[in-house]
């Protein structure tokens, strides 16, 4: 057990210091092997097993579909589309757009940061322009970037059906719900901040004119947009349509949903809003490439790592630390909660589903609760420890593409967390019925509750 405490220093000392991940889990799997006497090959073989998996192969595809998207003006189209949806009159409307059409690109791409760079220079043009102070139009867009998470196809939850052998749809249903409800309390924080900063609306004929360059609008331009109709919209709105219609229609996995979200926006940026060309293809290709190759050896040394912990028997060790503090569910969820909102403010959703999930699993049906029911738990706290101080990587990451310092950044970041993030978690933790409403209703899925009734049966 010592050896486990020793690397879980090390990880957390690498991570502290800002080493790339790859290098410090790498760094910690390394010792882990060494110290623990296990024959190297034994660890690499099942790591590498891990990894040669057809729904692992999701990660690399939603990132070429990312880039895709990212180079082919789907972004721009999206939030269009949730301008003309929200209404040009509504003050602070431009906000509520954002949260959409984050939303949107977010789970077609698969990824809080495609999402987050692809939009960054749409949005806040277009948010300065209408009055939002870049504190709060930084922190909106960092939450919503990683709404896409949580709605589906979800990159994340797919990792995690895989890391636990649960049912992907039934992941992805689970997290839907908090996703739209995150959406929709979002936009009213959004709605009641925008009033207090005075922010006009979009169709407001004396706000000046908005551009990526210096986002001013003028007022023919104004009616010129209110007058055209952009169909070609059609094309960005009918892709999650078609992810999600083929997944639930049966008609394709999750896998093959995302080669053909990838193909989608590689013809769609190709031939009808004509912004790809090969040359920017293949650019795009090998820098998904590097990226996929990343991404793929972290997962490979984190799933080492996290076996090598199971081995060591720290979830017992864990489940039965919190059992000697508490009996009660309600405070064992808590420390939980806690544990994945610090993973979640340290490195980003895939790995860290791939490093807590099998950590946490023994614990969960140990405690009786639903493993689809754990997959939202998880979701939510990721996402919140995304935008969490004092790390919080994705609220820096926002404040980087739109120009706002972290300190004024911090308030907006707090109320969006309170008002949004924390009664959305509380009420996903401990309303089970919350998560499992929609497996239930469309898959017919019910509750299989880890008791030792149910292990005897």
């Amino acid at each position: 057990m010592t050896n486990v405490v020793i690397s879980i220093i090390i990880l957390l000392a690498l991570l502290l210091f800002g080493l790339p991940l790859p290098i410090v889990f790498f760094t910690a799997t390394i010792y882990m092997v060494i110290s623990s006497g296990v024959d190297p090959s034994f660890a690499i073989p099942y790591g590498y097993n891990k990894i040669n998996s057809l729904t692992i192969l999701v990660i690399p595809l939603f990132i070429i579909a990312g880039a895709f998207m990212q180079e082919s003006s789907i972004g721009d189209k999206l939030l269009s589309a949730a301008e003309k949806l929200v209404g040009r009159k509504v003050k602070g409307g431009i906000g509520v757009a954002v949260c959409i059409a984050c939303a949107i690109f977010g789970a077609i791409s698969g990824s809080a940061n495609a999402a987050l760079t692809t939009l960054s220079p749409i949005c806040y043009p277009k948010l300065y322009a209408r009055g939002y102070s870049k504190g709060f139009a930084c922190s909106l867009m960092a939450s919503a970037s990683i709404l896409g998470c949580l709605i589906p196809p979800s990159g994340m939850m797919i990792v995690f059906a895989w890391v636990t052998n649960t049912s992907v749809l039934a992941c992805f249903l689970a997290t839907f719900v908090p996703g739209l409800v995150l959406t929709a309390v979002f936009s009213i924080i959004n709605l009641i901040e925008a009033k207090k900063m005075g922010v006009t609306a979009l169709g407001d004929s004396d706000s000046g004119s908005v551009n990526a360059a210096n986002g001013v609008l003028t007022a023919a331009g104004e009616k010129t947009a209110r007058k055209k109709i952009d169909f070609s919209v059609f094309w960005a709105l009918f892709m999650p349509v078609f992810v999600l219609g083929s997944i639930y229609g049966g008609i394709m996995t999750p896998t093959e949903a995302a080669s053909a979200s990838a193909f989608y926006a590689f013809i769609v940026g190709v031939f009808i809003y004509k912004k790809l060309s090969f040359k920017k293809i293949t650019k795009l290709l090998a820098t998904a490439g590097k990226s996929s190759g990343i991404v793929m050896f972290l997962i490979f040394s984190v799933t080492i790592l996290s076996r090598m912990y199971i081995d060591a028997g720290l979830p017992n060790k864990v489940f039965t630390l919190l059992s000697s503090i508490t009996s009660s569910k309600f405070l064992m969820l808590v420390f939980i909660n806690i544990f994945l909102v610090i993973i979640g403010m340290l490195m980003d959703d895939a790995s860290g589903i791939v490093l807590a999930a099998p950590l946490l699993t023994p614990i969960i049906q140990q405690m009786g609760i639903d493993m689809v029911h754990f997959a939202a738990i998880i979701g939510v706290n990721l996402g919140m420890g995304g935008i969490t101080p004092p790390t919080a990587p994705m609220t820096y990451l926002a404040g980087k593409l739109g120009g706002g310092d972290f300190t004024e950044m911090l308030w907006p970041t707090l109320k969006l967390i309170i008002f949004g993030w924390l009664p959305v978690l509380v009420i996903t933790t401990y309303w089970e019925s919350f998560s499992l409403f929609l497996p239930r209703l469309i898959l017919g899925y019910y509750c299989l509750l880890y008791t030792s009734d149910a292990a005897d049966e």
